[in-house]
């Protein structure tokens, strides 16, 4: 299998199929990948004291998916990724569950996301 390109994952995705068990929920987290090489978490449902939560994480093509880590490059973690059609898999090293992900077209921009990126053409 060849490494997937940052131009590959490029765009804002959405979670439409998740083998993750409850409490998970769809449409609770969003997922960026930046032209930059930036992987970016959002959760803009959180009950945090603010009420928007984003994690962001160096990016960096692997074979089978990407390396993520943080910005000082001290922690990093392997995330699988694969293409099935033109749903994105993504499979948690940690839990090994696989959830599906649609890329979120420009016209379908939810309002309460912070960040948007669409797709490189």
């Amino acid at each position: 299998m060849s490494a997937l390109s940052i131009a590959d994952l490029v765009g804002t995705w959405r979670v439409v199929r998740s083998e993750i068990p409850a409490p998970y929920e769809l449409g609770q987290e969003f997922f960026h990948f930046t032209p930059e090489g930036h992987f970016l978490c959002e959760h803009p449902f959180g009950e945090q004291p603010k009420p928007v939560l984003v994690w962001a994480y160096h990016c960096e093509p692997a074979e089978n998916g990407v390396w993520l880590s943080n910005q000082a490059r001290t922690w990093r973690r392997h995330l699988t990724l694969r293409f099935d059609g033109e749903l994105l898999v993504m499979t948690g090293q940690h839990h090994g569950y696989s959830s599906w992900l649609q890329r979120i077209p420009v016209n379908e921009r939810p309002d309460f996301l912070t960040r948007f990126y669409k797709a490189a053409v």
